[in-house]
């Protein structure tokens, strides 16, 4: 359920929606998220570090509003009269680094409380943020977290009958699928998926493994035939609202919906694992290197964003590196920067969809306590003698099979190309470009006519830059229906 929050300046009690009032704060539930109206008139908004719940929020001279959901909040802004319009600075974060290190959202004037943020407002105007830096800390370990036993804790008690796991070759699912396994002593539901090229699909046999050898209840959900464009219109319109997206989220969308259709009222994944345990190739040492760093994250270049959207100059400030100072960026700083931006993305992703599903999601590996602890542990409980995931396999190294232990990590990609074959290039700019008011009014036509052109060619392979441009059309749609934008 939703919290709102609407204050008018000036006026003794705000407006609110399942908030609860301790003094001169109100909190979201025991979500982590605070609102404080300030003697002096300034508020101050505060979101818990490491914290899944998200807050968006608008502020004018005149009132200020916030929402748990993103949509409900530009809904409410234009019941207020509010004309909302695309934020150009996030259309440029968004195509440069899929998920951005940025406040900004879709819309110019809603941002993002971001987790571990205080951010404060006076007279309406912004006035000052911070961060907490909870993978930065450098103090001294001395106790290693038992990390098999509490996520176990966290798996004893899930109602077996209407839960289901996403299961992958990957250590953290199966993990969990095979720690609910042993606890359980019960057949547990297990779900994966089959898309075109290179992906989840290239797991089957081993996931098939898993399923005779454990005994378990798998499902192989098949997208090969998957209308990916009809799937990205219900993606923003019933889900997310706003292009945070890259790839992997439309196919959690895909399988998330299909598991739910089948009665799984809770959904565990091994989300998070990456993270506090090393899991990402990034996390290596010649990724240290900041100009490395930069290279890893961008993922279009800054004159084909000129070319795509203008060279019109970015407004606002947002710090891409962890530290900009830095010669040097630790792992730990690696780590912050993903706890802030694809972290970050799932963390809404998995709170849009438990509202659009009517499911819970469970992520054992993201529970806060257990994230902080893993986090103060040195780098070499991540990454030990070139294995990843060094404390993971230690802790469960006497039930992971060896041929699991030994697969390569892929996760839930998604390479777009193969569905984009499927269309001409007339029809395929057409799904993209044509269907949407958005790429008349801010995008070069004939640039992306191009990358279309040559992505069909096999020259290039633009499925990202098109697929984010599509998402930013359906948006623009979703706005317009709701009343807002011109």
């Amino acid at each position: 359920m939703h919290s709102y929050f609407f204050y008018q300046y000036g006026e003794r009690e705000p407006e609110e929606s399942n908030f609860e009032k301790d003094g001169l704060a109100w909190y979201a539930g025991d979500s982590g998220i605070s609102i404080e109206l300030l003697p002096d008139g300034r508020l101050v908004l505060q979101r818990t570090a490491l914290l899944r719940n998200p807050l968006f929020y608008y502020s004018s001279e005149i009132f200020f509003a916030a929402s748990t959901s993103w949509l409900e909040l530009v809904q409410e802004l234009g019941r207020r009269g509010i004309a909302l319009l695309p934020d150009t600075f996030y259309l440029r974060e968004y195509l440069a680094r899929q998920c951005p290190f940025t406040r900004h959202t879709f819309c110019a004037g809603i941002f993002s409380l971001r987790n571990g943020e205080t951010v404060v407002l006076e007279k309406g105007r912004y006035c000052s943020s911070s961060l907490e830096t909870p993978a930065l800390l450098d103090g001294e370990c001395s106790l290693v977290p038992r990390l098999r036993s509490s996520l176990a804790y966290q798996l004893a008690d899930i109602p077996l009958d209407r839960s289901c796991f996403h299961l992958s070759a990957g250590l953290d699912s199966s993990a969990l699928v095979l720690l609910a396994s042993q606890l359980h002593q019960s057949t547990v539901r297990t779900a994966t998926c089959s898309l075109r090229g290179e992906g989840p699909g290239s797991e089957i046999e081993v996931v098939r493994k898993l399923e005779n050898e454990f005994d378990l209840d798998l499902e192989v959900f098949d997208f090969h035939d998957a209308d990916v464009f009809a799937v990205g219109r219900s993606l923003i319109s019933e889900g997310i609202g706003f292009p945070i997206a890259h790839p992997s989220h439309l196919v959690r969308f895909m399988m998330d919906r299909d598991i739910s259709r089948r009665g799984s009222s809770l959904i565990i994944t091994g989300q998070g694992a990456d993270e506090v345990l090393g899991g990402y190739g990034w996390y290596g040492e010649e990724y240290s290197d900041p100009a490395r760093h930069e290279e890893r994250i961008r993922v279009t270049a800054p004159e084909m964003i000129d070319r795509i959207l203008g060279p019109v100059p970015p407004r606002g400030v947002d710090h891409h590196a962890p530290a900009d100072s830095l010669h040097v960026l630790s792992m730990k700083a690696r780590i912050q920067y993903d706890l802030w931006t694809v972290w970050e993305a799932w963390a809404y992703i998995d709170s849009s969809f438990s509202e659009c599903f009517g499911v819970s999601y469970l992520n054992p590996f993201a529970d806060s306590n257990l994230m902080a602890s893993l986090l103060a542990l040195p780098d070499e409980y991540r990454i030990r003698d070139g294995e990843s995931k060094w404390l993971l396999r230690e802790a469960l190294k006497d039930i992971y099979p060896e041929y699991l232990l030994e697969q390569p990590k892929r996760g839930l990609r998604l390479d777009l190309k193969p569905y984009f074959l499927d269309f001409t290039c007339r029809d395929l700019t057409g799904e993209i470009f044509d269907s949407s008011a958005f790429s008349q009014q801010y995008l070069n036509c004939r640039e992306c006519e191009r990358m279309v052109r040559q992505t069909l060619d096999g020259k290039k392979n633009y499925g990202w830059q098109l697929w984010s441009l599509f998402l930013c059309g359906q948006a623009f749609e979703l706005l317009k229906k709701n009343g807002l934008g011109q």
